[in-house]
């Protein structure tokens, strides 16, 4: 079935395909990808990488108009997880999640941020992106029920901040279980000297290693 070409519904299109793909803006203006888009339909206009960066800030207004209206409507408390994550050119960000249950009681999990951490990552640092984060978003302290993260000490600090918005380590400090379970396989692997071998992805515990130990 032949589809009707929507000048409309491609520059969408092409703008998910920036966003999915992880391309480059300038991308849409290399000849051989204008001569691809041309070859399949000769009446595609092919924007400028600035209107396809126009149209990301606007998508991104709307997406975010649209979850603070989601947050606003929660009748109950919101428990967020939290990591740091570096790029590949070493650049650093911060994502947060929202955990929460509806009227309805059906469960949601959303990205809240992902903040590029300028600095180090130092638990005050956090701390503040954190808080930027629940103020772009019209999220009180008072409705966070709990925060999951790693146990490294930067996250002690973290919550030290916090106190006096009244989160504490005490209260709402969850631990992430996957961080521990992780940091005590690397224990068990590093007492047993296993030898490292690109090529082999399994690695069978004997009676022997454990008996070694």
């Amino acid at each position: 079935m032949r589809c009707t070409f929507s000048q409309e519904n491609f520059r969408k299109a092409l703008l998910n395909w920036v966003i999915e793909c992880n391309q480059p803006f300038t991308e849409l203006q290399q000849q051989a990808s204008v001569a691809l888009i041309r070859t399949l339909n000769p009446d595609a206009v092919v924007v400028s990488n600035v209107i396809i960066k126009s149209d990301l800030l606007s998508a991104y207004a709307a997406a975010l108009d649209n979850l603070k209206a989601e947050l606003a409507k929660i009748p109950g408390k919101i428990s967020t997880t939290m990591d740091a994550w570096t790029s590949t050119n070493s650049l650093a960000f911060l994502a947060i999640r929202g955990h929460w249950l509806d009227d309805q009681w059906e469960y949601h999990s959303k990205l809240l941020d992902f903040a590029h951490i300028e600095g180090d990552h130092s638990g005050f640092n956090l701390s503040q992106i954190f808080g930027d984060c629940l103020s772009r978003l019209n999220i009180p302290y008072t409705k966070i029920i709990g925060v999951t993260v790693n146990n490294a000490s930067n996250n002690d600090t973290f919550f030290d901040c916090l106190q006096q918005h009244g989160i504490t380590a005490v209260d709402n400090h969850m631990k992430c279980m996957a961080h521990i379970i992780n940091l005590s396989v690397q224990d068990i692997l590093n007492s047993l000297k296993i030898p490292y071998d690109a090529n082999c992805h399994d690695y069978e515990i004997t009676q022997d290693d454990l008996e070694d130990e």
